[in-house]
């Protein structure tokens, strides 16, 4: 499988880009791999490089610049899922070389599966790692429920709602930290940058 760009608007999917290239430009003008016709797109607004096993997504001094994952990016390599914000547009990287499981199997990150029918998100969520030897990585929050943590130690359940998504703490005798405040043993809504220590693994909410 080759990797790709999955192009979205709003939630709906436009386009799948294969990243069949070792350079691919993104912009406005047709002469560009990957268009987008919208005036908030620069003519040639960013460049993908093929770098081995992995891609650099480069901003190229775009008027309007652009997002990895909420955060503001001019030059990064992209891991699996990530989320490439370009003015109301959403590019998805998927890696064709990606383990889907790993993010869960180091983090002990358990995805209950869901019962009923799901709610629905109010827009793509996920929790990005700030420390420890997988800082980068991102995991999305497509379930109803994310249950992250050590068990035994300290383990939250992140809940998705019509209106949001929604922290609890599920185990641990010590506290979880939203934000430096401890979160006890009520409910928080979470907000897009809200950060988060859970057994000792730093995470950022994010929410575009």
């Amino acid at each position: 499988m080759t990797s790709k760009l999955i192009l979205s608007l709003e939630g709906r999917i436009l386009r799948e880009y294969p990243l069949d290239r070792p350079k691919m430009t993104i912009g406005r003008k047709p002469a560009n791999d990957i268009v987008i016709d919208n005036l908030a797109v620069s003519g040639v607004h960013a460049q993908l490089l093929a770098e081995g096993e992995t891609f650099r997504l480069q901003d190229l001094n775009s008027t309007n610049g652009l997002t990895v994952n909420g955060t503001s990016e001019t030059d990064c390599v992209l891991r699996n899922n990530d989320l490439i914000g370009l003015g109301k547009f959403r590019l998805k990287f998927i890696q064709s070389n990606a383990d889907a499981d790993d993010l869960d199997k180091t983090m002990l990150i358990r995805r209950p599966q869901p019962s009923g029918t799901p709610a629905p998100a109010a827009s793509v969520a996920s929790l990005k790692v700030l420390n420890g030897a997988h800082a980068g990585q991102v995991l999305t929050l497509s379930k109803p429920e994310t249950t992250v943590g050590k068990a035994g130690q300290q383990v939250v359940v992140i809940m998705r709602q019509p209106g949001g998504y929604v922290l609890s703490q599920r185990e641990g005798a010590d506290p979880v930290h939203l934000n430096g405040v401890a979160v006890g043993l009520n409910s928080s809504p979470l907000r897009s940058g809200d950060r988060l220590e859970v057994a000792g693994v730093e995470m950022q909410f994010q929410q575009v």
